[in-house]
């Protein structure tokens, strides 16, 4: 008996994300008028994290005569708010390259999260890479700071919360 044992692919530095404002076909965003559009801003190395949660529920179906045992079932998933963080600039006007993440996810407002996974962070998104794609609404933005010591920078907290599951796509030329 032989054993498989897949190649592992390291995930550090390999995560890329952009913010998008409109996308037309969920499973195929264009590479041309979505992903690369004007309005799109990059968000690899301007958010802190990117890890949403998903949990399905279990439980059990309801005892019959005659049951003796029961055994799980898997019922609905549940989406988490995912909290993000990302630096501010607490002086800089709209329109401010130090604040494009800031000004794009205002409170309210419904984006897309494009989310390449496996490939460098280097590499330029291209047609024919996989993806997930996170349709969100904004939540508040609450302006902190990430600590007290000479390390300390401002930054904003945010949650953004699914509207719907998430999506698996294939960028289209």
């Amino acid at each position: 008996m032989s054993i498989y044992e897949p190649e592992a692919v390291e995930s550090q530095g390999a995560t890329k994300i952009k913010l998008l404002s409109a996308v037309v076909d969920a499973a195929a965003a264009s590479l041309a008028t979505e992903v690369n559009a004007a309005s799109s801003v990059e968000a690899t190395l301007v958010f802190n994290t990117w890890n949403p949660t998903r949990t399905p529920n279990t439980g059990t179906a309801p005892r019959r005569v005659g049951t003796r045992d029961q055994f799980p079932r898997e019922g609905n998933m549940q989406y988490q708010p995912i909290a993000i963080t990302y630096p501010d600039d607490p002086q800089a006007d709209t329109g401010d390259p130090n604040v494009k993440a800031k000004d794009l996810l205002t409170e309210g407002t419904v984006k897309y999260v494009l989310v390449r996974k496996g490939i460098d962070v280097d590499t330029a998104f291209a047609a024919d890479q996989k993806y997930e794609l996170w349709k969100v609404r904004c939540g508040a933005q609450i302006e902190t700071q990430s600590g007290e010591d000479e390390f300390a920078e401002y930054q904003i907290q945010q949650n953004l919360y699914p509207l719907q599951k998430v999506a698996k796509g294939v960028i289209a030329a």
